[in-house]
């Protein structure tokens, strides 16, 4: 009896020790007996990941080892509650989905549930609709992580349950990651950038998303694309621990429906900062946040049930503080204001003796000048016929006269550039400065910020320890957000000094003082699988 029990305890173990995981299948291109004719093993690999997703059942893995795979990969096998299917780059190895434009490349899949894609690096070019991204439909917890997207776009549709996490999005021709109906999904620690619309979109009946901890810059190519843009019925959004820095507009949004706005920092734009619009941006609460140089306004709000509380708010270059474009006053509450001494400004909001509200300078730990004005940019609508004037070495401001608030010397920050330009030449409709922009953008966008007598830009907007808007929050907190502008913008969302993100590659620029680059050197590794 007591055999028997051991031969049972052990054939329950061997039962139990059937992998949960399933199989592993290794794609490897460069290896001489790779073939989508092999089994898949590390020593008789598959030479496409096409052929390895077909394959895959739930609980399987692909790895894919270093190369360039020009093609379509679709997925169409999903795992299961404890059983996902994994697609991923072997750790380590530089894989890149790419090739020439008339082929469709990218990943893609629809109606599938528990996939993991993880680690590739995918290229398109900017314009062409045939270049995929990473991009699926119908689907259900599914994850996006640790993949470079270039030239091209992240988007999900009508998923639940979904996250795109620690991923690198740069130079979409549209818009950058995009959610569309889209159910309890997540956008988390991913840097978007220089995309020539939108960075972040989330739109038509998305519910229950969240947006957090995201580096969201240089996305002002056209007339006025946002880092995040909300709109089409998305209800009960949640946005916190974001940078949204030197983008056309921080945060637009309209039709929506219940969201919180809360711990972010909105700076550099060249436009407004949120804008609350078209009278049906309803029930949000905006707390903790700090926004800073502006172009125009800072916050406009316009629907009902708006509240406003805790934040920092320096009056946009319109002196436009909090303005209302609708007809129900928010609800405010320990705000910290600022705005030029002596000027007249719009500051939509209950009187500061019943919000506890009050004005005063910040005092961050790093940030340009607060004077007479805090950031200068091209007016045409007051100075149409400055609009072609304008040089890379002379910008005519808005503003005037300059003269009081530039000297021959300053340090300034054109677009929020990174580059130390000093000031040669002050008149009271124009500066000069050298060295010169590179050239001039195609709209009248450029901003300027004088950092004075200093002569690096690490912009660092938490409080020194003097400032006004300690404890002055809710329940005795700091106002305005705690982020650390300096971390995000080397890819440290957590704040453990160590990057989150995936190593750009060497023809990407990952910061705002750099432009971006495609290396067609890359061209070379595909031509041989045409």
């Amino acid at each position: 009896m007591r055999g028997k029990r051991i031969v049972f305890v052990v054939t329950l173990a061997a039962a139990c020790a059937v992998p949960l995981w399933g199989a592993e299948y290794v794609v490897d291109q460069t290896h001489p007996a790779a073939s989508d004719g092999q089994p898949g093993t590390p020593d008789a690999p598959l030479k496409t990941v096409s052929a390895g997703v077909a394959k895959l059942k739930p609980g399987d893995i692909l790895t894919v080892k270093a190369g360039t795979y020009p093609e379509l990969v679709r997925i169409s096998q999903g795992g299961e509650a404890g059983r996902e299917v994994v697609v991923r780059a072997a750790p380590g190895e530089r894989v890149v989905i790419w090739g020439p434009d008339e082929v469709r490349i990218g990943i893609t899949w629809s109606g599938v549930g528990y996939l993991r894609i993880t680690g590739f690096e995918v290229r398109g070019t900017p314009g062409n609709g045939r270049h995929t991204g990473i991009s699926g439909e119908n689907g259900h917890h599914i994850e996006i992580a640790n993949c470079i997207v270039v030239g091209t776009r992240i988007s999900l549709h009508n998923h639940s349950d979904s996250v795109v996490r620690r991923c690198v999005q740069t130079g979409s021709s549209g818009n950058g990651i995009t959610l569309t109906r889209a159910t309890r999904c997540t956008i988390e620690e991913c840097e978007v950038f220089n995309n020539f619309a939108d960075g972040i979109v989330i739109a038509w009946e998305s519910d229950r998303c969240s947006i957090l901890r995201n580096y969201v810059h240089n996305n002002w190519n056209d007339n006025h694309p946002d880092g995040l843009q909300v709109y089409r019925g998305v209800t009960n959004l949640l946005v916190e621990g974001n940078l949204l820095f030197n983008n056309g507009q921080g945060f637009m949004l309209e039709e929506t429906d219940g969201g919180v706005f809360r711990n972010n920092i909105v700076c550099g734009t060249h436009h407004s900062g949120m804008i609350l619009g078209h009278r049906n941006s309803h029930n949000w609460t905006v707390e903790q946040n700090t926004f800073a140089f502006t172009a125009y306004q800072a916050l406009s709000y316009s629907g009902k049930n708006t509240v406003v509380r805790g934040n920092i708010i320096l009056a946009g270059g319109d002196n436009k503080v909090v303005r209302k474009a609708g007809d129900e006053m928010c609800t405010a509450e320990r705000n910290l204001w600022w705005a030029p001494a002596g000027a007249h400004v719009v500051c939509d909001v209950p009187p500061d003796a019943e919000t506890g509200s009050r004005w005063g300078d910040p005092k961050f730990l790093s940030a340009p000048l607060l004077g007479r004005k805090a950031i200068f940019y091209i007016d045409i609508w007051q100075h149409p016929e400055i609009r072609g004037k304008s040089t890379v070495s002379r910008l005519y401001l808005g503003g005037r006269p300059l003269t009081e608030s530039f000297r021959v010397g300053d340090h300034i920050e054109v677009n929020f550039d990174g580059v130390v330009r000093k000031v040669t030449t002050v008149s009271e409709e124009y500066i000069e400065f050298q060295p010169p922009l590179k050239k001039m953008h195609t709209y009248p966008w450029e901003v300027v910020v004088n950092w004075g007598e200093k002569k690096e830009f690490a912009w660092d907007l938490r409080l020194a320890p003097d400032s006004p808007a300690r404890r002055m929050g809710t329940g005795g907190q700091d106002a305005g957000s705690s982020l650390n502008m300096q971390a995000y913008m080397k890819g440290d969302f957590d704040g453990d000094g160590k990057r989150d993100l995936p190593p750009l590659p060497d023809d990407v620029a990952g910061s705002p003082q750099q432009a971006l680059r495609i290396d067609f050197s890359l061209q070379a590794s595909y031509t041989s699988f045409l």
